[in-house]
């Protein structure tokens, strides 16, 4: 709990290793609080961040974040952070563009539509353009939070 992570942020020297994400969510929210204040602290990503997430804010150098509602802060409360960031590239848990387009080559059936999602704009548009060119599907690469119906 909230006790055992301030025990942490107050104690030696650590590695705190929180869910991956975008920093949208999670515990990492309760992390922040802790050690965000703290200029001897360290923020390492190694995931990706994508474009629009308070994760990718901070990677841009956002030193003060809004808190409304979590962490017992009110409407219009924000954090200032004094921790340095850090950029690991290099790490995935996603297969690379070949990985992708192999995977749909050996779709039996292979799928009438696909939507690519999740990477640079740039990125998921040439991958649809790829697919579409390739394989003769339908491929969409949608904005963040644009919604698709499948019937």
């Amino acid at each position: 709990g909230e006790d055992e992570r301030q025990e942490v942020a107050d104690g030696e020297q650590s590695i705190i290793i929180s869910t991956s994400g975008m920093i949208e969510g999670g515990p990492i929210m309760s992390w922040l609080r802790h050690i965000g204040p703290d200029p001897d602290s360290n923020l390492v990503f190694v995931g990706y961040q994508a474009q629009g997430t308070l994760g990718r804010r901070i990677q841009n150098g956002w030193d003060e974040i809004p808190v409304d509602g979590w962490g017992g802060g009110g409407r219009g409360d924000t954090l200032t952070l004094e921790m340095g960031t850090e950029v690991v590239d290099g790490f995935s848990g996603h297969a690379d563009r070949q990985g992708l387009e192999n995977f749909v080559k050996t779709m039996n059936p292979r799928p009438e539509k696909v939507l690519c999602v999740h990477g640079d704009e740039r990125s998921v548009q040439d991958l649809s353009s790829a697919l579409y060119h390739d394989y003769n599907m339908r491929t969409f690469a949608p904005k963040n939070l644009e919604t698709f119906r499948f019937k």
